[in-house]
């Protein structure tokens, strides 16, 4: 591996106070939408400012405080996140108006409706005295600071290095039409193709699971604390091999006292002492082969590799 794109979490506090420092050419930028709304999304935790998420609304947008058709601005003083049906109910009022008519409706409403609209009021009446339940700027210059470190170390270690954005993923996922996923999010940071990506995995993803090297316990313990099983095995290989090594295991097949798995096996095997090894498959299945049967083919790393089904393209 000769070439690195990373994606850089990055919020510009002071241009996203002021979209215009650098002109109203970059304030329109096709970025700028989505590195606002990463910046919101980031700020107040992934829950609508209007209702703390009550709502059960998962579709959270962009919204502007005092609307843009009553005289509001895209600064972000005036920018906060709601969800759809918050954003749907409050139209285009003001929140002063919008709490009146909450107040007028919530003695007609059923039961639910008034736990919502309850939980409105408080919520808005946050916003309107600039306390929102939201996390402090200086998570965000926490973020930027590290930035710079893991981009020192990449640039140490590879010859290329590309640095990006999460707002340009975002922006390249919506573009290419992908769905929201993290393996197609790695699939859009940095420059991408123009005519896409085609789904060559058949909607698999390789998944890394850390596992440890082993343990230091003697002895096996229930759930109560209690040893149960003392004297664990004191070797930590057998027959050459140890639990967590990656191996194939080739057992052929006979017609005579046929083996209960035969094929091919390639896995994360658990070794024992009687030679009787078990090996999970990069597909999940467990099977139990001979050691005489396994051939070495990556020492234990610490993880465990497993193929699992993503969301294929086009769904």
């Amino acid at each position: 591996m000769n070439r690195q794109v990373e994606e850089a979490v990055r919020f510009d506090t002071q241009l996203l106070e002021e979209p215009d420092i650098e002109g109203v050419r970059y304030q329109q930028g096709e970025l700028f939408g989505y590195e606002l709304k990463e910046y919101l999304l980031e700020k107040h935790g992934h829950t609508c400012q209007y209702c703390n998420g009550k709502a059960g609304d998962s579709v959270l947008e962009w919204e502007h405080i005092r609307p843009k058709s009553r005289g509001g601005s895209d600064r972000l003083k005036n920018a906060t996140l709601a969800c759809s049906k918050c954003n749907q109910d409050k139209d285009d009022r003001t929140l002063e108006e919008w709490l009146k008519v909450i107040k007028a409706r919530i003695t007609r409403e059923t039961k639910k409706k008034q736990e919502l609209d309850q939980t409105r009021m408080t919520c808005i009446q946050n916003v309107m005295d600039g306390k929102p339940g939201t996390k402090p700027l200086r998570y965000a210059a926490w973020v930027s600071a590290s930035r710079k470190y893991i981009e020192r170390r990449l640039f140490e270690q590879f010859e290329t290095v590309e640095c990006s954005s999460g707002g340009k993923t975002k922006y390249n996922r919506t573009k290419l039409e992908l769905p929201k996923d993290h393996h197609y999010d790695a699939l859009c940071v940095g420059e991408v193709p123009e005519q896409g990506f085609k789904d060559r995995t058949n909607g698999y993803c390789l998944y890394a699971k850390a596992t440890g090297r082993g343990t230091r316990l003697r002895g096996k313990l229930n759930a109560c604390g209690i040893i149960v099983h003392k004297w664990m095995n004191r070797s930590k290989t057998a027959d050459g091999f140890q639990t967590g090594d990656i191996v194939v295991a080739e057992v052929p097949h006979r017609d005579k006292k046929p083996f209960k798995y035969e094929g091919r096996f390639v896995g994360r095997v658990m070794v024992r002492t009687t030679g009787s090894f078990d090996i999970k498959t990069i597909h999940g299945s467990l099977v139990t082969v001979k050691s005489q049967f396994c051939r070495l083919l990556q020492n234990n790393s610490g993880y465990q590799y497993t193929m699992e089904r993503a969301i294929p393209l086009g769904h």
